[in-house]
């Protein structure tokens, strides 16, 4: 994997992840993104990725990755 793309990786789970900066992901991954194994309901694409982004910090209020 590049250094760029690592990067990108970095950068998605510091401000969208870890900072709930969910526009950022507008940047960050592709608007027809496919989830290759989807949570149960979770729609398709770049929106269904943020929504249960969402989701996860509703439920986990503290969630943080390194």
């Amino acid at each position: 994997m590049s250094e760029a793309n690592k990067q990108v990786i970095r950068t998605f789970i510091e401000e969208v992840i870890n900072q709930s900066r969910y526009e950022r992901a507008d940047d960050l991954v592709k608007e027809n993104f496919i989830e290759l194994d989807p949570l149960p309901s979770q729609e398709q694409g770049r929106e269904g990725l943020k929504a249960v982004l969402r989701q996860l910090r509703s439920a986990f209020t503290d969630m943080h990755w390194p």
